[in-house]
């Protein structure tokens, strides 16, 4: 997908990124809305799958003059859930010096 141009004055670049998103197939159906602080692009919403979040940040990435994207994208559990998706178990952090413990 090629960039797409920022013109002062013809498209805002909140414009550009929702125009973005919704013209894009994988995305339909979907809640995102996007937020856009200067050149900062800030993503909300629940997407079924980590690809639709990953792929929602890449293609905001793809404009012209977007410096960051914040992806603060859900993904939808229930869905993954019920399409038999399963999720990666979310590793485990301890404190400094903390020893977990152990059952045999």
């Amino acid at each position: 997908m090629p960039n797409t141009d920022y013109m002062e004055g013809q498209h805002s670049l909140h414009e550009l990124a929702h125009n973005a998103i919704i013209s894009n197939p994988y995305f339909f159906g979907q809640k995102i809305t996007v937020d856009v602080r200067g050149e900062d692009v800030i993503l909300r919403g629940c997407v079924n799958t980590y690809y639709q979040k990953q792929l929602a940040q890449e293609t905001v990435l793809e404009i012209d003059h977007v410096h960051s994207v914040q992806n603060e994208i859900e993904v939808n559990s229930v869905w993954n859930r019920s399409h038999g998706i399963h999720q990666q178990p979310k590793s485990k952090l301890y404190a400094v010096n903390s020893v977990p413990s152990w059952s045999f």
